[in-house]
């Protein structure tokens, strides 16, 4: 039985202990210091989070566009496209014609021209599985 007073009275005071912190927090909760903290806190982050909204809308618009691009340039060459080939540790979708690459989408600053771009590492070794015909211009 002693054991089990001990225990009850460790209780106890644990009970005690966090009655006091949560009267703590209800009184920093309510306090006027407290209350604006917590409202600027809250319009940084809602800010924050707008804008990281915003930002993959428009990451989304353009890899829509990039694609598009890629794929009217395919069909325009009669050539394939493969999508997202990581060059320069960014997504790029990829025109080939007769083998070769001949476009990028987003372009690759360095390599503007298809004889630049198919000196790319990235592009040697780039399996004909992730190679595909365009869909035909009704079907985009």
């Amino acid at each position: 039985m002693a054991g089990s007073s001990k225990a009850a009275v460790a209780t106890a005071l644990r009970l005690a202990k966090n009655e006091k912190v949560v009267h703590a927090f209800k009184h920093a909760a309510t306090s006027k210091a407290a209350q604006e903290a917590a409202g600027g806190a809250g319009l940084s982050v809602g800010r924050s989070f707008l804008e990281g909204r915003s930002s993959r809308r428009k990451t989304k618009r353009a890899d829509a566009e990039n694609r598009a691009k890629a794929i009217r340039y395919a069909q325009q060459h009669q050539g394939q496209y493969s999508e997202r080939i990581i060059i320069d540790q960014e997504y790029h979708y990829v025109v080939w014609r007769e083998g070769l690459a001949v476009a990028t989408f987003p372009p690759i600053d360095a390599a503007l021209t298809p004889e630049l771009l198919q000196q790319r590492f990235e592009l040697q070794h780039v399996p004909d599985a992730l190679r595909q015909a365009p869909p035909s211009a009704g079907e985009q």
